[in-house]
């Protein structure tokens, strides 16, 4: 007899767990940023008492990986303002339902504006970590 389960829908790449930031999980990013007003806090995570873990390892990452994901965060702020603050902004932001609608609002821009930029930012900083390892 044939099951009727349904796959599990696969989930889009904005909504992953940032594999593209190295090794640090949604929440670990989110709360890096949200230390400070320029995302240059990364490499504070041991004074606030994070145990933070390499995917499922549970191995503490090398804090070399902070001081350059720092770097990079805030070179692309300074350089990339839109895409920086739209990095910023979605991992900071406490919005829980779409996110990415009310985020656009609060910018005065689209959707998908916004969506290019946010994704931008990510490419950017990934393209960026790959030349550093």
């Amino acid at each position: 007899m044939k099951t009727n389960k349904k796959r599990p829908k696969e989930k889009h790449p904005v909504h992953n767990d940032l594999s593209v930031w190295g090794n640090l999980s949604r929440l670990e990013t989110a709360l890096s940023l949200s230390f400070s007003s320029s995302g240059y806090a990364l490499a504070e995570f041991e004074a606030y008492g994070l145990k933070l873990s390499r995917g499922g390892t549970r191995q503490v990452v090398w804090p070399d990986k902070y001081k350059k994901l720092d770097t990079l965060i805030g070179n692309l702020i300074r350089t990339k303002p839109a895409w920086g603050k739209a990095v910023k902004d979605y991992y900071t932001s406490g919005i829980a339902k779409n996110k990415v609608r009310m985020i656009a609002a609060k910018q005065r821009v689209s959707k998908s504006t916004f969506h290019d930029r946010l994704q931008h930012g990510r490419d950017w900083i990934n393209d960026e970590m790959k030349v550093l390892h």
